[in-house]
């Protein structure tokens, strides 16, 4: 794929409608290309501003009052003119004014939520690509001190083998337009990767773990502890990828 054919498609990937093979396509050109990572970057940045719960606006209940009143007086003077005509005409507007207050009470859903179907693409590239890990260690006192340097953070690498978890290595991987830490453990035959990325500031806290909507066979269970996002992704089961996040929290030193 080139910078021509990246581009096209910046907007679908952001909006999260291609398909898994292009965007992982898409994401292996834009890992390599300094103009393609900007564009995404900005259009990462757009989206989260977008979705600040700042920007939402609740109507006032006096507005709220007026609306109701002119509504009211509107199907009054209407209704024994033309009571089924004009009838049906106030009902519409009183639908939209009502969608229109509920639309502004939306809350704005969280960013470990908008990142699933990326977390779940870097699962597959790295299983495709054969590059599970750039530090291949089951110690985590050798694993932690490899992204020293490499990281703007120092990620958690927790050792969970005796739990039945063994940690197989780590690596850099790239979400939400910087690049964060993936740690690689395996659960009998299944691989399970736990993405860590520093909080954003929009963020709206979820300590204890969730299993997200399964997609593509993959299940995704998302944590937050301090200012650090965590995503575990695996085709394991949710039970046990849920049990597995419990573990790495309580893990933690």
């Amino acid at each position: 794929m080139d910078c021509a054919q990246a581009q096209r498609l910046l907007h679908a990937y952001v909006d999260e409608e291609l398909d898994l093979t292009t965007q992982v396509s898409l994401e292996t050109h834009v890992q390599s290309c300094t103009e393609c990572t900007a564009r995404l970057q900005g259009l990462n940045d757009l989206r989260a501003a977008l979705r600040d719960s700042t920007l939402a606006y609740r109507a006032p209940a006096a507005l709220h009052t007026r609306l109701q009143q002119q509504i009211k007086k509107e199907i009054a003077s209407r209704f024994f003119k033309s009571p089924l005509r004009y009838g049906i005409a106030a009902s519409w507007v009183l639908i939209a004014v009502l969608s229109w207050q509920a639309a502004l009470l939306v809350s704005t859903p969280a960013a470990f939520d908008l990142y699933q179907h990326d977390v779940i693409a870097n699962h597959v590239r790295a299983l495709q690509a054969d590059h599970a890990t750039d530090i291949l260690s089951s110690d985590q006192h050798t694993v932690k001190p490899w992204f020293v340097g490499r990281l703007d953070f120092s990620p958690v690498v927790a050792d969970l083998t005796a739990q039945g978890f063994p940690l197989a290595g780590g690596r850099l991987d790239y979400l939400g337009g910087r690049s964060v830490a993936a740690l690689v453990y395996t659960r009998r035959q299944h691989r399970v990767n736990v993405f860590i990325r520093p909080r954003d500031a929009h963020t709206v806290a979820q300590h204890d773990p969730r299993s997200l909507a399964a997609q593509h066979g993959y299940n995704v269970v998302t944590w937050q502890d301090a200012d650090v996002d965590y995503w575990a992704v695996s085709d394991l089961n949710p039970q046990e990828l849920t049990e597995m996040a419990r573990l790495f929290m309580a893990a933690k030193p």
